[in-house]
């Protein structure tokens, strides 16, 4: 974005218009405002979906059952991998930039 847009005078108006280029991680539901969607990032195939869920559901299994002894629970590479995947492209990098631009 050029130096120029970023310094005009913050009106309501033109947070509306900064807010459409910024606040792109949720996506709202046209028909329940209480509602917003996450798009995630996968390869195009059922398998990897499946892959993605199965490394969540085994991150989760391992730390409930860590949660009851003193060991450090055992997870799969491949599960730690997909899962801290997941958890960079929740990061809000776009909004984050808006935010910068406010302070």
């Amino acid at each position: 974005m050029s130096t120029e847009n970023v310094k005009r005078p913050l009106t309501l108006e033109r947070i509306n218009e900064l807010k459409e280029i910024y606040f792109t991680s949720l996506k709202p539901d046209k028909n329940n405002r209480n509602v917003a969607f996450f798009q995630l990032r996968l390869d195009y195939d059922y398998t990897s979906l499946l892959d993605v869920i199965s490394s969540l559901i085994s991150i989760s299994q391992n730390a409930i059952e860590g949660k009851n002894e003193s060991e450090i629970p055992y997870c799969d590479t491949y599960d730690i991998t997909n899962t801290l995947e997941i958890a960079k492209q929740l990061l809000p990098y776009s909004e984050s930039e808006f935010l910068d631009l406010m302070k």
